[in-house]
């Protein structure tokens, strides 16, 4: 909700989606201070309830910039987008990745190739792209793994055969051979486009300032709030290789960083339009907001430690009892058994962090009574 109209961009449906979640929509975009931006919705490799992602192409005066490449199948969407809107994709100079998931950089190789546009990345992208998933993680929380293996023959997980494991190494090897022409740091500027490192969703998320717009990728979404990351632990022949700034690793991943994150962007309040990569459409609707949106974020997941006390109350329970108890208005199996269950433990890193939990035999988590987790978020929010 935008209160001063005179803030309100203008949103014009070029052409019409062929699905209801916006997939093959073009959208014009003008800003009240006279930025205008263009934005098609390129279907996932694969079905996802947040729907297509959102490619916007910017004009910055000295050539147009991507913000987001999508999947692999998003291709043949950008280049059609381009010709529809008559436009050249070869005036693309720079194709920026928010982050490191499949539905942003899948298909930025073969867009750069098209357009002889550069591909530019924050600077912890370039080092974790040649890190596997395995050892990003290496030292999950026993309880965590105790959960996904007795989950049952239908949800079985192991520290060695993940799920979807197949997309995930072509995807591995994707990212490993992608050239990247240039790499960016938090705050800096370059063409009238500043970049933020905003991790939590994941440890190399970038938002991208650009006048009144901030292009956010995941990292502030409508309707859906964004999947937050677990703590990680490298293993030491990574950390060894890391640059001494990243050799911290919690502060770039765990549900803390991303709420620190979110706080950054809500500063900028209502003068801040939010560019999602996700939902922008769904249901013939237009979701324009502001960065009050990640307010509104960070006050859910809040909402949801309380509830996950309120579940627990005095009684002890390991994380699938928390996880059901929890999400209970779904039917969770396979990898939305998987998201549920680290999207609960992400919240129960923090109480643990807060000392509001204890872990009982490795596997049972019991409330201590107390709400120190409130004096953790209380520079974020108000409590």
């Amino acid at each position: 909700m935008i209160n001063d109209q005179s803030l309100m961009p203008v949103s014009k449906l070029l052409r019409q989606p062929t699905e209801l979640d916006g997939t093959g929509g073009i959208l014009k975009i003008s800003m009240p201070d006279g930025d205008t931006v263009y934005t098609v919705g390129v279907p996932q490799d694969w079905y996802s309830p947040t729907g297509p992602t959102w490619i916007y192409i910017v004009d910055h005066g000295s050539g147009l910039g991507l913000m987001d490449a999508g999947s692999v199948l998003a291709q043949k969407y950008i280049e059609d987008a381009f010709n529809f809107l008559k436009m050249s994709i070869s005036d693309v100079d720079r194709i920026v990745i928010t982050h490191s998931h499949l539905d942003h950089d899948g298909g930025a190789q073969g867009l750069s190739e098209i357009s002889g546009g550069e591909v530019w990345t924050h600077d912890l992208y370039d080092h974790l792209r040649f890190v596997s998933f395995k050892e990003m993680n290496s030292n999950f929380h026993p309880m965590l793994w105790k959960t996904y293996k007795d989950a049952g023959p239908n949800r079985q997980i192991n520290k060695n055969d993940r799920p979807d494991s197949d997309r995930h190494k072509k995807y591995e090897e994707l990212r490993k051979n992608l050239k990247i022409s240039k790499t960016v740091s938090d705050g800096e500027t370059a063409n009238g486009f500043t970049f933020f490192h905003t991790p939590g969703h994941t440890a190399d998320e970038l938002t991208i300032k650009f006048g009144s717009m901030f292009f956010t990728g995941d990292h502030v979404l409508p309707e859906i709030s964004p999947h937050p990351t677990m703590k990680a632990s490298f293993q030491k022949s990574i950390l060894d290789s890391m640059p001494k700034k990243y050799k911290n690793v919690e502060s770039f991943f765990g549900l803390e960083t991303y709420i620190r994150s979110l706080a950054r962007v809500a500063e900028y309040g209502e003068k801040a339009i939010i560019m999602p990569a996700h939902r922008l459409v769904n249901k013939g609707k237009i979701n324009v907001m502001t960065a009050l949106r990640a307010q509104s974020i960070i006050e859910h997941h809040v909402q949801r430690i309380h509830k996950i006390l309120s579940l627990m109350g005095t009684e002890t329970m390991n994380l699938e009892k928390i996880t059901r108890k929890l999400f209970s208005h779904f039917q969770l199996d396979g990898g939305s058994y998987q998201a549920a269950v680290s999207e609960t433990f992400a919240h129960l890193e923090l109480l643990m962090d807060s000392d509001d939990i204890g872990i009982v035999e490795e596997e049972y988590a019991v409330w201590n009574g107390t709400e120190n987790y409130k004096n953790i978020l209380k520079n974020y929010r108000e409590i």
